[in-house]
């Protein structure tokens, strides 16, 4: 058993590692995955192509497609996790998974100037140009982590191991990886794994069902569960509306409590003349 993240710079070899890491026995999700199962709850796919390791628009950055592609990106994560046994890399896992025990956090990076000559054989082109690709996926999947998550994709901290790959071939990377996935600090017991993966997949429904199913709007809307105790937090402008989110709640299988922090705060008017 074993969930592996993997946060890669564009020419560091992070999709072909994780490639090998499907010899392990684990079971990969990318772009094409995790975007098929985005799908399914009628997220267009434009909009997933739109967001996907990007910083959004100035006026996307404040849409409600944003929130709703943030919202589904997570319970895609967490059902492709479900078994216990995955590689994911980028879109975020890293910090979608972090409250979870057991998963192994990998960042790969190397040198600038491998990771342009890796870019120049891989997309066939000269060097200015493969300069310009790895600057601007820099940007891009920075700028995600920062619009999306409010992280630096660069910091350190984010990650339990950072490898980098100028040295070591893929298969000693992928071998690498699999020795510390295996390391007692990173094994769980699956009934302990199970039981946080249950608790995300609850708070994620709390959420669809009060947010996009019922279509209350609060803002910064937050909700966590243990063992079936749900908390939910965020403002509303709308009296009432915040006794309802509770009542709204409760409509979830597999919720037996539910705590409301939700917070009527008026939307200010200024004067007239």
């Amino acid at each position: 058993m074993a969930v592996i993240t993997i946060s890669r710079q564009l020419g560091s070899g992070g999709d072909t590692v994780a490639a090998l890491l499907e010899e392990h026995g684990l079971t990969r999700s990318d772009q094409q995955a995790l975007a098929a199962l985005i799908q399914k709850s009628g997220i267009p796919k434009d909009t997933i192509q739109e967001f996907d390791e990007r910083k959004p628009s100035f006026w996307k950055s404040f849409s409600l497609d944003r929130s709703r592609y943030l919202h589904f990106l997570r319970s895609a994560i967490i059902e492709v996790v479900r078994p216990g046994s995955a590689v994911l890399v980028g879109r975020g896992a890293s910090v979608i998974l972090r409250r979870v025990p057991g998963v192994l956090r990998v960042r790969l990076v190397a040198p600038e100037e491998v990771r342009v000559r890796q870019i120049m054989k891989d997309l066939d082109c000269d060097q200015p140009a493969a300069e310009r690709i790895m600057n601007h996926s820099d940007q891009d999947r920075s700028g995600f982590y920062r619009y999306f998550f409010e992280e630096d994709w660069n910091k350190p901290e984010q990650y339990d191991v950072t490898i980098n790959t100028a040295e070591l071939s893929a298969p000693d990377v992928a071998n690498l990886i699999i020795q510390l996935a295996n390391a007692p600090v990173y094994t769980c017991e699956p009934a302990v794994f199970s039981r946080k993966i249950t608790d995300m997949e609850l708070e994620q429904a709390v959420a669809a069902h009060i947010l996009y199913d019922v279509g209350i709007p609060v803002r910064f809307f937050v909700a966590e569960a243990t063992d079936g105790a749900v908390t939910i937090r965020g403002i509303i402008n709308v009296p009432g509306e915040e006794n309802r989110c509770a009542s709204v709640a409760r409509e979830v299988p597999g919720v037996t409590t539910v705590h409301t922090e939700i917070n009527f705060i008026p939307d200010y008017v200024g004067p007239t003349w």
